[in-house]
């Protein structure tokens, strides 16, 4: 199956499972806290939590060994591919081991810290418990669906995402009405690491991306110090991502108060869903991208992220500004007038995610080259401009401030130096990639927010979420057409429009081949 065809289906099918999250979400929630107390369930997120942070420790490095298995990955018998493989499982399998232990004796030391009541004593620590062994297993068990990422096979993970929404909530639903309280949980995040499991298998085996009999060995030094090294600088680049992404979010309580983060909070919701959904074709084209740039062929690697960073940002444009047009409607619909956010701020915050999107897909192929540099250090830089610049522009203009100030780490630092670093490993001239990315988009950006402010106003002809959906509706159609004539090259507008012309294509009826009408003839 050709790429475009694979990236097509990654798309499509990641887009279902992020419609089957948001509903599983929706549904699982309000019937969790029917069955179960505030208490309990306060209890069940402050597991899932603390487990979370037990998984960090893991390094980077299942990261680590997908980028290197992408250099041999064509060459499965020349024992390359199965060392490596064979010691992403020993790796991680002794970090499992370490969650492990590390995970009860945290489980026996929260009961405590967190002064969890006598009556649930017993309760968390057997969940707590459960949920360690679960995600030892799951990191001992990560890489067997590795290779499905390796080979560009998304689509099939994210058709097993869609399933699993659905088995979780069977399960959930079946746990709680059959009386087992907080356990259904447990049940049902068991039920979720066991088709993971199996269906990564099966999947692998079946298109035979596991490395054939004979070849799983114990790596060479040198393959290990190097996996090892790219793990240490990677670690140090997701960390720096971590803190800037959520910089904002650690700040606001500190300088505004916490009525100012429950605000952002809310006022933001479909700003963070709308980045979701416009980032999924540059998340499923990254696999793609790294395996032309393991082949050789720089200049290719570079054509197609100008291409798809550009379609990406001008769909991006028309995201947020019809979210910014319409975000206020939504806010009044969904919580009422309680919440103190002018309109201004929907429009920072529709740059504020536009620049972020920027930066993600700038910054976004600094690990295709094996050797980071002090590029490892720039995530840690975007924090630190975040808190330097925020601390006075917060002060003087509050949450636009903070907004301002964001906008300008990411600018400054993952923007910037993420095309830096494409131009230099990709032999590219630095104003070449900005032209042919960055361009266009921008230069329909004003006409777009007019657009879109201006289908808002048809929120008034019908009440509700009517109104809501026709103006957000025809904001998207107007902007939408924009985008593909003036935001991207002739290229890529007719690029998209064969890729969106073939599925449907399937649907529509065939014209009869000339045998058939001879045959019909006679």
């Amino acid at each position: 199956m050709s790429r475009k065809r694979l990236l097509v289906r990654g798309v499509a099918l990641g887009y279902g499972a992020v419609v089957t999250q948001i509903f599983y979400s929706i549904a699982s929630i309000p019937l969790t806290l029917s069955y179960l107390s505030s208490a309990e369930f306060g209890m069940w997120s402050l597991i899932t939590t603390l487990v979370a942070y037990l998984c960090v420790i893991e390094f980077g490095m299942t990261n680590a060994f997908q980028r290197h298995l992408f250099d041999c990955r064509d060459e499965k018998h020349d024992g390359r591919y199965g060392r490596l493989f064979c010691a992403s499982l020993i790796a991680l399998g002794l970090v499992a081991i370490f969650i492990l232990v590390l995970g009860i004796s945290v489980t026996w030391l929260s009961a405590s810290f967190y002064h969890i009541p006598a009556a649930l004593r017993q309760s968390f620590l057997w969940v707590m418990i459960g949920q360690v062994v679960l995600a030892s297993a799951s990191m001992a068990t990560r890489m067997l669906g590795a290779p499905l990422y390796i080979h560009q096979r998304q689509d099939l993970a994210q058709l097993s995402q869609i399933v699993l929404y659905a088995i979780l909530y069977a399960v959930l639903y079946f746990g709680l009405h059959a009386g087992w309280g907080i356990y259904a949980m447990l049940a049902n995040a068991a039920a979720g690491f066991v088709w993971g499991v199996l269906f990564n298998i099966v999947a692998c085996i079946r298109l035979r991306l596991y490395p054939p009999k004979g070849t799983w060995a114990r790596p060479h030094a040198e393959e290990l110090t190097s996996v090892l090294r790219y793990s240490r600088d990677l670690f140090i680049v997701q960390v720096g991502s971590q803190l800037a992404k959520n910089m904002p979010m650690l700040l606001l309580p500190r300088l505004l108060g916490l009525d100012a983060a429950a605000i952002w909070t809310v006022c933001t919701r479909s700003f963070t869903i709308l980045k979701q959904v416009v980032s999924k074709p540059f998340d499923y084209s990254v696999p793609i991208l790294c395996e032309i740039f393991v082949k050789g062929d720089k200049q290719r690697m570079a054509k197609r992220w100008m291409q798809i960073t550009e379609l990406v940002l001008a769909l991006s444009i028309c995201a947020f500004a019809v979210g910014a047009a319409n975000n206020r409607h939504f806010l009044h619909l969904w919580v009422g007038k309680t919440m103190a956010w002018p309109a201004v701020n929907d429009w920072l915050m529709a740059l504020y995610f536009f620049i972020s999107i920027a930066a993600s897909s700038a910054f976004g192929v600094v690990g295709f080259h094996k050797h980071f540099g002090v590029t490892r250090y720039v995530p840690l830089l975007e924090a630190g401009l975040v808190v330097i610049n925020a601390l006075w522009m917060t002060r003087l203009w509050g949450i636009p401030g903070l907004l301002a100030a964001a906008s300008l780490a990411q600018v400054g630092a993952s923007l910037w130096f993420g095309i830096h670093h494409l131009a230099s490993i990709s032999d590219t001239p630095t104003s070449t990639l900005l032209k042919e990315a960055l361009w266009r988009p921008l230069r329909i950006l004003p006409f777009a927010a007019a657009l879109a402010w201006a289908c808002s106003l048809l929120e008034r002809f019908l009440p509700g979420y009517a109104g809501l959906l026709l103006a957000a509706a025809v904001g998207t159609s107007v902007t939408g057409l924009l985008a593909l004539y003036f935001g991207v090259s002739v290229e890529v507008r007719a690029e998209a429009i064969k890729m969106l012309a073939r599925p449907i294509a399937r649907f529509l009826p065939r014209k009869p081949t000339a045998d058939c009408s001879n045959s019909m003839t006679k």
